[in-house]
């Protein structure tokens, strides 16, 4: 693939659209405009619809010297890349016991003490960065926002939004490959029904 760039992208998108490229995200078309001024809000979103490896980053949390006014003991500010809190645990692993929080704008709230540690998914604006699958996601949902409007044909709107559900799914799969397999459950909860 090369080293993958915004113009990549956006022609990734056209393509998908039967549209003519475009050779910088300034040209001055109205594709290279719309896809412009699209890309990076559906860059963040389509980075928080799904726990993507190449993505996700470690922190511990200080706590907070505020503390929540009510419900909870401790507040904790999420980094400034944050996008999405992926399932919190006592230790920061997959498989660790959950811990009971909530988020409020850009503060974690929890019982939890301090250095809480988070797994979570970050904003990655390097292009050079990105996952194959999650760049063929990317330019699958910019080509659904602007695809009506540059083409004028709905019909390639919902072709590329089932495009956009596949890759989002064949993400899932691969990533689930990568790494150690999540423990099953205990039979504990299978056992309380009795």
């Amino acid at each position: 693939m090369g080293q993958l760039s915004e113009v990549a992208v956006y022609n990734m998108a056209l393509d998908m659209l039967d549209e003519g490229p475009v050779t910088s995200p300034t040209d001055d078309t109205r594709p290279a405009r719309l896809l412009a001024r699209n890309y990076a809000q559906t860059r963040d979103e389509v980075l928080r619809a799904h726990p993507w490896n190449f993505a996700t980053k470690r922190a511990s949390l200080p706590t907070l010297s505020e503390k929540p006014a009510f419900g909870w003991q401790r507040a904790f500010e999420l980094p400034t890349d944050c996008l999405r809190v992926l399932p919190l645990t006592v230790d920061g692993c997959l498989n660790g016991n959950p811990v009971a929080h909530e988020i409020e704008g850009r503060r974690l709230l929890s019982d939890a003490s301090a250095p809480l540690r988070v797994r979570y998914i970050h904003r990655v604006i390097n292009p050079g960065e990105f996952d194959p699958l999650f760049a063929r996601a990317l330019s699958a949902r910019l080509a659904v926002y602007v695809g009506h409007v540059i083409t004028g044909k709905q019909s390639y709107v919902e072709r590329i939004s089932g495009l956009y559900r596949d890759v989002l799914l064949e993400a899932r799969r691969t990533d689930a490959l990568e790494g150690t397999p999540q423990a099953p459950l205990g039979e504990d909860w299978i056992e309380a029904r009795y």
